[in-house]
């Protein structure tokens, strides 16, 4: 993780979070939140599309993440 952020040796990684629960605290919430910016990504490419087109694929694209969640 420390490679990945630039950070040249990975005990520096301390000097931004506290201990290891920290950081996995940060791994989880940007686990969590991943679907969000997947979706809103997924946006960009439905901008000229009709809203009558549209609002069946948003819905859709919606539904899946919560429809994972209850299985």
């Amino acid at each position: 993780m420390a490679r990945a952020a630039g950070i040249g040796s990975p005990r520096l990684i301390y000097r931004y979070f506290k201990d290891k629960t920290d950081l996995l605290l940060l791994y989880q919430v940007v686990r969590e939140r991943m679907s969000l910016i997947q979706f809103i990504d997924s946006m960009k490419e439905l901008d000229d599309t009709p809203p009558k087109a549209v609002l069946p694929q948003l819905a859709g694209r919606l539904a899946h993440p919560i429809a994972d969640r209850c299985d």
